[in-house]
């Protein structure tokens, strides 16, 4: 390659000079190197430097890219690009790095104290405290929303974890977090992590509740707080977050849920249960002109069974009735017991016809159900009635109720039902 020889004695003499790192490079090879590039960040980085090979010049620090130092941490820069002259390959590019790095704080000042509190908050608390930059600064401000997704795409991928503290290490189990990245965290929900980026990249702050993976794929629970960073010219270069492990908490409210809609005997969903459940199938049925079926049962002479028996004959005849209706209804039905000996079977997409079917086969099963403790054969009244328009949970639960206690009425141990009009 021919070069001028005053082009030459510039690069010597500034690439000897400079205490900025400078590379020059050419496509994708890095050419050469100064002092100062080696000082910090020695051999390792520069075949990774290659892509900033193939920037446009711009003149402006603007490129962002994460590098290891000599010490293995890593270091955020900033990067220049600019054609070099005189040479004769045009593709060549003298590249200055800029580690975002403030000026050191004066021992003893009321800054070097603050980032001395804030080391021994880093180092020493159980909340998870971390960075995660990333790989270029990007300018959430000034785009437009279809730029906006682009840029939750970009983030995905291109944003790293760069400092952890030991608490980061006990929430997630595992060493190794420095340079995953956000799809790492969420591979089976990217859907939530594009909805938490957005949210903080548009606020600059968020708390959030994330539903997680660690790296052996087991989930975690993570609230946490979240404050964006930015450069001098106010684009997002990466956030700051505070987080902690609310997994086992989590696991306690779901199992109280489960409990507050369970029957504790039977362990069938309980009335409270069954009258959302209804609610919302009474809806959905009225929305789009589905039939809709509710079958009431009521155990016969149960008060007898405790009165010969005990209630401890009593409560184990309830559960095993409560299987036998597991096992009879269809997927799609909902079976949970109402209060007492009395159990609801709503049954979505379901004609009265249909509904009287399934009522007269758990009737059958009911009969000749293996009885342990109960020398008698088990019958059951049941009342059948379908959703008629403009329908309430009331006025179906009402319906059904009163067959019940008509086939009660007609000699127990029956089915009778009330046809839709």
């Amino acid at each position: 390659m021919t070069e001028r020889p005053d082009a030459i004695r510039w690069f010597h003499a500034f690439f000897a000079s400079s205490d900025v790192p400078h590379l020059m490079c050419t496509r994708d090879t890095v050419l050469a190197v100064n002092a100062a590039f080696t000082a910090r960040f020695g051999e390792a980085d520069k075949r990774a430097l290659g892509r900033l090979c193939h920037l446009s010049p711009s003149g402006e620090v603007g490129v962002g890219a994460l590098l290891s130092g000599t010490g293995g941490d890593p270091i955020a820069v900033r990067a220049r690009v600019r054609p070099v002259s005189g040479v004769s390959d045009p593709a060549t590019r003298l590249v200055s790095l800029h580690p975002q790095l403030r000026a050191a704080p004066e021992p003893g000042s009321a800054m070097s104290r603050s980032k001395e509190d804030l080391n021994s908050i880093f180092k020493t608390s159980s909340d998870g405290i971390f960075y995660m930059m990333l790989d270029a600064p990007i300018d959430w401000a000034g785009s437009d929303e279809d730029r906006r997704d682009a840029l939750i795409e970009y983030a995905l991928d291109h944003q790293r974890i760069t400092e952890v503290n030991g608490g980061m290490l006990a929430h997630y189990g595992a060493e190794g977090l420095i340079g995953l990245t956000p799809r790492d965290f969420f591979t089976h929900d990217l859907a939530q992590a594009r909805a938490a980026w957005r949210e903080l990249f548009s606020r600059g702050r968020a708390r959030l509740v994330t539903d997680e993976r660690r790296k052996d794929g087991s989930q975690v629970w993570i609230e946490g707080e979240y404050v964006c960073l930015y450069d001098e010219i106010g684009c997002i270069t990466g956030h700051f977050g505070i987080q902690r492990d609310i997994t086992e908490r989590r696991r306690l409210l779901e199992r109280l849920e489960e409990l507050a809609i369970t029957d504790a005997l039977t362990g069938l969903p309980n009335r409270r249960h069954l009258v959302e459940t209804l609610t919302h199938e009474v809806a959905a049925a009225a929305r789009y002109g589905n039939p809709l079926s509710l079958i009431m049962m009521d155990l016969d002479r149960f008060k007898r069974v405790n009165d010969q028996f005990g209630h401890d004959a009593g409560d184990r005849l309830l559960q095993q009735v409560a299987q036998l209706l597991r096992e009879r209804v269809r997927a799609a039905d909902i079976v949970g017991r109402w209060g007492g000996e009395e159990f609801l079977i709503v049954c979505p997409h379901t004609s009265v016809e249909d509904a009287v079917s399934l009522a007269e086969s758990i009737l059958s099963c009911l009969r000749a159900m293996p009885r342990a403790d109960v020398r008698s054969v088990v019958e059951a009244s049941f009342g059948v009635a379908g959703r008629i328009a403009a329908d309430t949970v009331d006025a179906l639960v009402r319906r059904a109720d009163e067959q019940m206690y008509r086939a009660k009425e007609a000699g127990r141990g029956r089915v009778c039902s009330l046809p839709v009009p």
